[in-house]
């Protein structure tokens, strides 16, 4: 009875991650496809060819996995005394390193896939340019952020009280 328990228990941890995974894609692919859709305003007054959602998809997919690697590796938890903002701010520095440090490795594997070498591609991350890498962090920061934020609130004031705050319901 106590490895049937042990399964379900790994099953429902699963079904935890999958889930949070699936809500990060989505947070992320909102927040990709409008800067895309950004851009091919932008670039379409120049004449520009349009850049398809697709991509922005898989980078939210790709990116919500780097973020629940960090949510794994450094959580998120509130101490009682600190101020809440001071923790979120904190957290959010190191998720956005670590979204940013994963993506540079990320680069130089598909580099190395697509037989352009792996230093080759990790030189040419954010296009090589260091202006295009802080506003890629900063754009990470700003996304991640309201994030946090949720979660901070949710783990101080509890689900049911956020709930309540929400949606104007109590569960």
């Amino acid at each position: 009875m106590t490895h049937v328990n042990s399964v379900l228990q790994k099953f429902g941890k699963l079904k935890e991650v999958m889930i949070k995974t699936f809500i990060f894609t989505a947070y992320f692919a909102s927040w990709f496809c409008a800067l895309v859709f950004l851009s091919n305003s932008i670039l379409e007054i120049d004449g520009v060819p349009y850049i398809g959602f697709g991509l922005a998809i898989i980078k939210a997919a790709v990116s919500a996995k780097f973020m629940m690697m960090g949510i794994e590796f450094f959580p998120m938890k509130m101490n009682s005394g600190t101020p809440l903002l001071y923790g979120i701010l904190k957290r959010s520095i190191v998720y956005v390193l670590i979204v940013v440090s994963l993506s540079y490795l990320f680069t130089g594997i598909e580099g190395y896939f697509h037989q352009k070498g792996f230093v080759e591609s990790l030189h040419n991350f954010a296009g090589g340019s260091l202006k295009h890498l802080l506003a890629l962090s900063i754009m990470y920061w700003l996304i991640v952020m309201p994030y946090l934020a949720f979660v901070g609130f949710r783990e101080v004031i509890g689900d049911d009280k956020m709930r309540e705050y929400l949606l104007g319901f109590k569960k």
